[in-house]
């Protein structure tokens, strides 16, 4: 069977055709090669350094659907795959698209550049699993729609430098990546009528272990590349369809009772295969029953393919959703009846709506709530609950502050997107927005000066000048009162800045003896962002973190882990012996967030159990039901069981001590936790928020 396919990971369609096809006036070129055909009708860019392969029935296609393998040579010297297209310049629009397959743990991202310095003209796409930016979108170990639209500027080439403006869109999986991001194109002389555009696969590099690069294996199939007139449409993604005996979402086929592979709904003109898993070991048969884990590969007549994985969702459990204009509840019943109930932030009844039957049904309300619950009835005589379900109508935001145990250090991805550290894991078990207010180094004075519980204060005059030139400033922290409060030394100036003296923005640098105990700040400059008039500035003027108090102000619970390198209060003091500082230093902070009664505090792990004895019952008197205190749980052998940790010599020593086990730990001498560490401290972070009623879902 025919197919669209053509230059991904190639050099160039040979120059000859590619000219005389796009100077030809039909409205619409489509180049059309049989998979089979492509060495013979094209030539491989740098082939010396890639193997190339077919294969056929990857990842839900049938056994003859041949695609196309790349796979650079391990001895390469160049870490991506490319190809290299020429396109007309007196077209309006172009769009490229393909399908794209790879599961290779060496693939870092795809784009596309100009072939002129290989510079990008597209943002850098990457799996999805590997971060949540909004380019994380390429999902692993199956097929991805990638369509990239080229808008020419009809003013033509730019006779100086042989550019050609345009504009680019880039679409993944049918959603849009970026829109109308302005380009310039190259020619490759002043002769041609054609610009080469380069499609990237890149790879990761070598580490300092290896001597060769690792493997990179990656597959395209149905490459479409065609002209328009008008802006071309973008087909949307097949989709499966829901029906009585079963739910879709974006990657979720929900069975609520036995379903069979023929019961599967899909819209006309498509076809499914069902696996046993997403492994694509077997195909299951029509008459099949589905079960748990199950992966469906849907195909459209554009050779697109969506998966679904299959669950299976329990009889008389209700869900709730949010609507345009209200809530809705749904539930899977057998002989009873759905109950959804709307209520006020003051606890009153404000609607209630009700549906029975057995089958999937579905209950409505209409307005704005607070909260909202959903209750399964066996009948409307005995009115005897079979489950429920709440659901709050807001979702809270989290900010936790602290040092480096919060900002996670020693954790796998530390300051490379932080989803390791303990706020990045909760973030993931909560589904809310959680802010990472840690701050590695910082003592419990100048974390809480940073969330402006504490006011940063100039100790002298300073005049800022006209010019963006640094001022030397000095600075410590006093109460509200206006009573010294002591020392605050900065340590990153990523948590410090933009800074707000007077009322302009700009940088602040410093410097910080850590040395030394209290810490002692060496100096601090102040750099404005963007000229003006020179202003004085009188002593006892404050420091502002907008960014920092923008978050306290703002976050509907904070929790605050803050004392492992010390108070330092007014007296220079910090430590054990100083417990009842750190509460107040607590109480402050707590005072200053939006809602003084929704906050969890974590008591200190360091040390064995006689390290912060008068720290945990301090903290314990003053917070109660809000307190952790981790090594509870930390310092136990059964974390290890749970964990499937076989316990070490190193870490029988440490809990005979009372000890966090080294197996949590980055190292035995070390007080930061590992990736299992900070889990196991957001689980508990998260497990209090339940306890605490914190969560708008329980």
């Amino acid at each position: 069977m025919k197919k669209l396919i053509t230059a991904f990971l190639l050099q160039c369609l040979l120059l000859s055709v590619m000219t005389n096809v796009f100077a030809a006036e039909t409205p619409t070129y489509y180049e059309n090669f049989d998979n089979s055909e492509i060495s013979s009708k094209m030539s491989l860019k740098n082939d010396n350094c890639y193997e190339s392969s077919f294969i056929g029935g990857l990842a839900g296609k049938s056994a003859e659907d041949k695609s196309l393998g790349f796979a650079r040579k391990t001895n390469s010297s160049d870490k991506s795959i490319y190809t290299q297209i020429y396109l007309s310049t007196y077209i309006k629009y172009i769009k490229y698209e393909l399908n794209f397959f790879t599961s290779s743990e060496a693939f870092s991202n795809i784009m596309f550049q100009t072939a002129k310095g290989g510079t990008p003209c597209s943002p850098a796409i990457y799996f999805k699993d590997s971060g949540d930016s909004q380019y994380c979108l390429i999902n692993r170990n199956e097929w991805n729609k990638i369509t990239y639209v080229i808008t020419l500027d009809e003013t033509g080439v730019d006779k100086t430098n042989q550019g050609v403006s345009c504009t680019i869109d880039l679409f993944v999986n049918g959603k849009q990546v970026c829109q109308n991001i302005a380009y310039t194109l190259f020619k490759d002389s002043k002769t041609s009528s054609t610009v080469p555009i380069r499609f990237v696969i890149a790879g990761i590099g070598k580490s300092e272990e290896d001597t060769v690069l690792p493997e990179l294996q990656t597959y395209i199939d149905d490459v479409d590349i065609c002209r328009y007139s008008t802006y071309p449409g973008i087909k949307e993604m097949p989709k499966l369809i829901s029906n009585s005996s079963a739910d879709v979402t974006d990657r979720e086929y929900a069975i609520y009772e036995n379903a069979a592979v023929n019961d599967i709904k899909c819209p006309d003109g498509c076809e499914i295969t069902v696996f046993d898993n997403s492994n694509y070991d077997n195909v299951l048969s029509e008459d099949a029953i589905l079960s748990e884990n199950n992966f469906i590969a849907l195909k459209d007549a554009n050779n697109q393919i969506s998966y679904y994985i299959v669950k299976k969702k329990a009889q008389n459990q209700a869900e709730i959703t949010s609507t345009s204009d209200g809530m809705t509840a749904t539930a899977n019943l057998k002989n009873a009846s759905l109950l959804l109930a709307g209520y006020t932030e003051s606890g009153d009844l404000a609607c209630v709506a009700l549906s029975s039957g057995t089958g999937r049904v579905s209950a409505d309300i209409k307005g704005s709530f607070y909260l909202v619950k959903a209750f399964i009835i066996d009948s409307m005589n005995s009115l005897k609950p079979l489950a429920a379900a709440e659901k709050y109508t807001f979702k809270p935001t989290v900010a936790c502050w602290g040092d480096s145990l919060t900002e996670g250090d020693g954790s796998s991805d530390f300051r490379k997107g932080g989803t390791h550290a303990y706020p990045g894991v909760l973030k993931t078990l909560t589904g809310l927005e959680v802010y990472n207010m840690g701050s590695s180094g910082e003592t419990a004075m100048s974390i809480a000066a940073r969330q402006g519980a504490i006011n940063v204060l100039l100790e002298k005059d300073i005049t800022i000048p006209a010019d963006c030139t640094e001022v030397e400033i000095e600075f410590k922290g006093y109460n509200d009162d206006g009573s010294y409060a002591g020392v605050v030394t900065p340590r990153n100036s990523a948590n410090w800045n933009p800074c707000v003296i007077n009322g302009i923005e700009g940088t602040l640098t410093f410097s910080v003896n850590t040395d030394v105990n209290p810490r002692v700040l060496n100096w601090a400059k102040f750099t404005r962002n963007k000229p003006g008039e020179a202003v004085a500035v009188s002593k006892g003027t404050q420091l502002i973190m907008p960014d920092n108090a923008r978050i306290a102000e703002n976050a509907d619970i904070n929790v605050i882990f803050i004392g492992t390198n010390g108070v330092w209060n007014a007296d220079n003091e910090g430590g054990d012996e100083y417990a009842d500082d750190l509460v107040i230093l607590i109480n402050k902070m707590i005072a200053k967030t939006k809602n003084p009664d929704k906050y969890i505090v974590i008591g200190l792990t360091t040390g064995d159990r006689s390290r912060w004895t008068k720290t945990d019952a301090a903290l314990k008197a003053a917070y109660g039901k809000n307190l952790i205190l981790p090594k509870e749980r930390l310092a136990t052998e059964q974390v290890l069981t749970d964990n499937n940790i076989t316990p070490t010599e190193q870490d029988k020593t440490d809990l005979s001590e009372g000890k966090v086990p080294t197996s949590l730990r980055r190292a035995s001498n070390d007080v930061h936790f590992n990736d299992i560490g900070y889990a196991e401290l957001a689980k508990l972070v998260y497990a209090k928020m339940q306890e605490l009623g914190y969560l708008y879902v329980k």
